[in-house]
Formats: C-alpha cells, sequence, structure tokens
C-alpha cells in the first residue's frame, strides 16, 4: 500500500519540537545581544542644557534663529548635538565641535531614526 499510515510517534515529535526551540533561542539570543550592542554604539548621552559650553549655544542661537534645542546631546569628543523641529514639524539634529563651528545637520520625520543615523 503506498498510502500507508505511520502511527504517531511522540518521543519524535519532542525531539523535534525541542530542537526547533533550541535553534530559535540561539537566534533570538543572537539577534538581542547585536541589537544591544549596536544601540550601545549608537546612543550619544543626553546632557543638559546647562552644561553646554556658551560658543555652542551662541553658534547654534546665530544658526538656527528663533529655534531653541530640545534635547542636548554630547558626542564623544567631537562635541554637541542638539535636536529641535523646525516649523511644520521638521526634526533636526544639528552638530558642532567643542570651539562652537558647525559640523553638520541632518532632518528626518522620526527623531528615533534621526539619532540612530547620526550617531
Amino acid at each position: 500500500m503506498p498510502n500507508e499510515y505511520k502511527p504517531f510517534n511522540l518521543m519524535e515529535a519532542i525531539v523535534l519540537a525541542a530542537f526547533y526551540l533550541f535553534i530559535l533561542g540561539i537566534i533570538m539570543s543572537s539577534c538581542a545581544k547585536e541589537h544591544k550592542s549596536d544601540k550601545e554604539e549608537r546612543d550619544c548621552p543626553i546632557i543638559a542644557a546647562s552644561t553646554i559650553p556658551k560658543i555652542v549655544k551662541d553658534s547654534f542661537a546665530l544658526k538656527y534663529l528663533a529655534m531653541s534645542a530640545i534635547t542636548w546631546y554630547q558626542k564623544d569628543s567631537i562635541g554637541h548635538c542638539a535636536y529641535f523641529i523646525r516649523p511644520v514639524t521638521q526634526k533636526v539634529l544639528a552638530e558642532f565641535n567643542p570651539a562652537g563651528h558647525f559640523i553638520s545637520e541632518d532632518h528626518s520625520s522620526d527623531h528615533e531614526s534621526l539619532s540612530n543615523d547620526m550617531f
């Protein structure tokens, strides 16, 4: 008989399920570790506006008239970044070196992806 019924083997099913769960656990663990290390590498600490050097704040004020920074970040030894929103909800991350010189600007409609791309 070509369509012969094979009885259900509980032990085979348990071993197969355990194998799949083991492989899934390895994959999930690996992804979680990669995501964590990527995030740690990209994240720059948020710092209080009071700790930003006056020359950096002045440079920001001259470049972005009538704008105010919502969040300031310390970008390693490179300088500081200011996150702010222009009218019509254009989110901007502006980067300045410690001497107050403008370095770059990045735009996005999503602040988290903006800061992840920038850092």
